[in-house]
């Protein structure tokens, strides 16, 4: 019986010892990085994070309902439009005293409303956090530093010309592959109103110093979608072999698992970068099926 319970009260400390590790590693879900207080209200909404959705006012919807109806009821014969207005404002009337706003929402709306008027006015932006869901307050001037600071270490410079002045060869790469983009699809892979990439930034709030991590949106690119119809075709025409690469990491445990080790084996640990292999057979493939050469091998 006291063998029972030592066990027992080891596998409590085991479990107590694991919460305390894991509660100094959990962020906070708001981090304050301006002077500025916030209220329990503004905390609360802000705890909730970006993607929480409060129940807009009803009048909003009502507008937008009586002006898609009024402009329904104006493509029917002018005799027949005063008896559909009738039904319409009766039904309507019945909508509007259905609909009733959620209390809660409502008073969130307004801390919602108010907080934004205070951080436009302190000149405050809310920014993600990286590989987190937490919410950073920082002033902009501070932001825009440290985006600078990021630019200026890593030797990034501003270049003169349009980055998308090559949207005419893109056109031009298109229209001479007949071998892997049909006629049809021309049209869907060329970007009409191409734009330069967007930087987003995300606060590294587990980093010294707080960096930035930067997240380039190539979507707008001139050969964004060029880019991904070659990479499609590529993947369905030859799949590379997984002798340097891995599906996912649930691969990865089964090939440990049943992975034997001879006594004869040396343990050798390198880094990732070192261990990267270039697929140069895989560039020789690509060269070929996108000169035709590789299509009927």
């Amino acid at each position: 019986m006291d063998r029972l319970q030592n066990k027992n009260r080891q596998i409590c400390n085991k479990y107590s010892r694991n919460n305390n590790n894991n509660s100094h590693n959990v962020q906070p879900k708001v981090i304050n990085l301006t002077k500025k207080p916030l209220t329990k209200e503004q905390l609360n909404i802000l705890n909730r994070g970006p993607q929480y959705a409060m129940e807009t006012n009803h009048n909003i919807n009502i507008n937008g309902l009586i002006a898609e109806t009024e402009n329904a009821i104006k493509h029917i014969d002018q005799k027949w439009q005063n008896m559909y207005r009738i039904q319409a404002s009766k039904l309507i009337n019945r909508i509007r005293e259905e609909q009733k706003q959620n209390p809660l929402h409502k008073q969130q709306y307004k801390e919602v409303k108010l907080l934004r008027s205070e951080l436009e006015h302190n000149n405050i932006v809310i920014m993600k956090a990286d590989k987190s869901k937490t919410l950073v307050l920082i002033h902009k001037e501070q932001c825009i530093e440290k985006v600078n600071n990021f630019l200026e270490d890593n030797n990034i410079t501003k270049i003169q010309n349009d980055p998308t002045s090559f949207q005419k060869q893109a056109q031009n790469i298109i229209k001479n592959s007949p071998l892997i983009i049909d006629k049809t699809a021309w049209k869907l892979l060329t970007q009409m109103q191409p734009k330069a990439p967007l930087l987003n930034a995300l606060i590294r709030t587990h980093k010294p110093n707080m960096p930035i991590r930067p997240v380039v949106n190539n979507t707008h690119a001139p050969t964004h979608r060029l880019a991904r119809h070659i990479n499609k075709t590529l993947c369905n025409w030859q799949i590379p072999p997984n002798t340097f690469n891995t599906k996912n990491s649930i691969q990865i445990a089964h090939e440990l698992k049943n992975l034997k080790i001879k006594p004869s084996y040396s343990h050798n640990l390198r880094h990732k970068r070192s261990v990267y292999q270039p697929p140069h057979s895989g560039c020789n493939r690509s060269s070929d099926l996108l000169d035709g050469t590789g299509c009927n091998k």
